[in-house]
């Protein structure tokens, strides 16, 4: 049974499939930005992280009041700011403030009278603006979270959290071949121009690009089946471990308890506002 939260209001389970799926995506652009080991240093454990990241969006999807999110995205951009992330970090949120923005004109203009004047209603306005500030302030903890822990942080405490090995192993593979087979399509589209093709009608360049599709799936079945046989050879099991999770330290959980405490703070106070 879904949680009381979520079947509540039905645009809470849209966000937070719509950061599921976003975070498939930027996968394939966090191994692109690593740091240098001096510049910024993990403050806070990785699994902490994460844990701390799935309450805050889970704790912003619980707001009444758009001011809450907002103050939370507000924090999100001083962080980015302070690490330096600031750049990646707006990149990344234009598709999810697209996304906001829509929501937003779609709430605004939902609530038609019929009469000449202009269709927005103050109550559409003020569910619109929550939902935009929903959206703004769990992309910009995603994003946050993304930028500042690698990949293998991420899986690894996501098995430490004893997330099915399966869902992992894909998600891995999926943030790997992403980029590989982005890289494929571009090669393919520089051979197909060097030899004169993606030119002509636009019929043609859509042809063009059907076939190096084309060519792109063929080769992401073949290329699956032999680094699936190659990792049978060689032993794999997905419950195999590359290394030990270290045991988590109660120091670490100090910032846990405390936002935990402060997320429960801010709840009560947007119910009873």
């Amino acid at each position: 049974m879904m949680p009381e939260w979520l079947t509540r209001d039905p645009l809470n389970g849209l966000v937070i499939t719509f950061f599921f799926f976003i975070s498939l995506i930027m996968g394939r652009y966090i191994s692109e930005h690593r740091t240098q080991e001096g510049e910024r240093r993990k403050i806070i454990e990785p699994r902490i992280r994460l844990i701390l990241a799935f309450l805050l969006i889970i704790t912003v999807t619980l707001m009444e009041h758009w001011y809450f999110p907002a103050a939370i995205s507000i924090l999100c951009i001083i962080i980015a700011y302070k690490f330096k992330v600031f750049h990646d970090y707006s990149k990344y949120m234009i598709f999810p403030l697209a996304m906001a923005v829509f929501i937003l004109a779609v709430q605004v203009f939902s609530q038609f009278t019929g009469t000449k004047e202009l269709p927005v209603r103050s109550s559409g306005l003020e569910y619109g603006l929550l939902i935009f500030t929903r959206i703004f302030a769990s992309s910009s903890v995603l994003i946050i979270l993304m930028l500042s822990t690698s990949e293998s942080e991420i899986l690894g405490s996501l098995r430490w959290l004893r997330f099915p090995s399966t869902i992992l192993e894909i998600s891995s593979f999926m943030s790997r071949y992403i980029k590989t087979f982005s890289n494929e399509g571009k090669k393919l589209r520089m051979a197909q121009r060097s030899r004169l093709g993606i030119s002509g009608s636009f019929l043609k360049k859509m042809q063009d690009n059907a076939i190096i599709c084309g060519l792109l799936i063929t080769r992401a079945f073949t290329r699956s089946e032999d680094v699936y046989r190659a990792m049978l050879s060689r032993g794999w099991k997905p419950e195999l471990r590359s290394q030990e999770t270290s045991p988590m330290r109660w120091s670490d959980m100090v910032p846990v308890i405390l936002l935990v405490s402060g997320l429960i703070g801010i709840v009560f106070l947007d119910r009873f506002i």
